[in-house]
């Protein structure tokens, strides 16, 4: 299951496309025709149209085949608000690129949110530019809630009253991790942040990647499987914790990660999950369920890998604290030593004056004890009494 091992060492407003010419090859699909049909070379092969020409006949076609506006019914998403509003409209189906210019901007009744359910009056239009079927906006109508975010707040909240997003829950991601399991797409830029990040800050981690859809319909139960492949084998490869990403997108590009299935293999994962799903400012429900949240991919890496130039900082300190502390013992130590030699040296001064007293009294007595001294005494004690 483990894919690979490494060993780490839009623009603003854009202006509304002029309309097309009346007449000529670029504007009429009847003179289109014509011009190819007379252009044809001597084997009878039609010349190729410029892509100009092309996009303005079927910018042509639309305008004959549609009414000069239409309402359509669907969930707004990727919205995004510079001069002209740039969004999505979308059903379980399709997704048709919208755009509102400046002018009808100005004048609406509301800034439109990712999710809601709308209705949106536009003309039918291909940007030519891009090559895009856009719908150009005249009026966005409230409708209501978007069926995937009532999905979104009807799931968060069962899983709150459950218990999964507890913080008393969630694990402690490893210190000095050794090995680290990354859930993604090998294709996606999710992976190179991941590795670039975890070689600088700390090379020898090890990081195993599990490549997966992060996609489409297939991706919850694919991402799923890889998760409780990591769970169920995370202490034979010596796996140290699991990381689960992937860039930004829309939310129906997010959208396995706010799957109950997935959420489900995070919570029952035997190592601590981090997740980094989206931009900062998506918040899927995998992201609520694991043991960390980080905004970025990136971010995500600093919090498993620990900063090898942070740790040879704080060694470099505790080294400096260490000496000085041995240095400040020595010193106590010794001042210790210096002043019991002192107290040592004036007590046995002290007890050998008082031997030398001692002998001293003792030789005096000694000296009375003598035969001759008393022989003296005695000689003197007659001669005064004879006298």
């Amino acid at each position: 299951m483990i894919e690979g091992l490494f060993t780490p060492g839009g623009s603003g407003g854009k202006k509304r496309r002029k309309a097309a010419p009346k007449s000529g090859v670029a504007g009429s699909a009847g003179a289109l025709a014509s011009a190819q049909a007379q252009e044809e070379g001597g084997a009878g092969v039609k010349r190729p149209l410029t892509v100009s020409a092309l996009a303005a006949a079927i910018n042509e076609k639309l305008s004959a085949g549609f009414p000069a506006s239409v309402r359509v019914l669907g969930e707004l998403s990727n919205f995004t608000n510079r001069t002209h509003w740039y969004f999505a409209i979308k059903d379980a189906g399709a997704v048709l690129n919208c755009v509102m210019f400046a002018g009808r901007v100005k004048g609406h009744a509301f800034v439109p949110a990712n999710g809601q359910s709308v209705v949106v009056t536009a003309k039918v239009e291909v940007y030519e530019p891009q090559g895009k079927l856009t719908l150009i906006a005249e009026k966005i109508e409230q409708v209501g809630a978007g069926a995937l975010d009532v999905a979104y707040q009807q799931l968060v909240a069962e899983l709150r009253a459950l218990g999964w997003f507890a913080p008393e829950r969630k694990r402690a991601l490893p210190v000095f991790p050794s090995r680290l399991a990354v859930i993604t797409s090998r294709k996606g830029a999710a992976l190179a942040d991941v590795l670039n990040t975890a070689a600088r800050r700390c090379p020898g981690v090890e990081i195993c990647l599990i490549d997966c859809l992060v996609q489409g319909a297939a991706a919850a139960p694919d991402v799923a499987r890889a998760i409780g492949w990591v769970s169920a084998n995370a202490a034979v490869e010596g796996i140290d914790a699991l990381l689960v990403t992937r860039g930004g997108g829309s939310i129906e590009d997010l959208w396995a990660f706010n799957d109950r299935a997935v959420s489900q293999a995070v919570l029952d994962c035997s190592i601590p999950v981090v997740a980094a799903i989206g931009h900062e400012t998506d918040t899927t429900i995998v992201e609520l369920v694991a043991d960390a949240r980080a905004s970025t991919p990136t971010q995500a890496a600093m919090l498993l890998t620990p900063d090898r130039e942070a740790l040879m900082q704080e060694l470099l300190q505790n080294g400096r604290r260490l000496y000085l502390t041995v240095k400040r013992d020595l010193a106590t130590q010794r001042e210790a030593a210096e002043s019991d030699r002192r107290s040592l040296v004036g007590e046995l001064r002290s007890r050998l004056s008082g031997a030398h007293t001692t002998i001293a009294r003792l030789g005096a007595r000694l000296d009375r004890c003598r035969p001759a001294a008393q022989h003296a005494r005695r000689t003197a004690s007659l001669e005064a009494g004879a006298s």
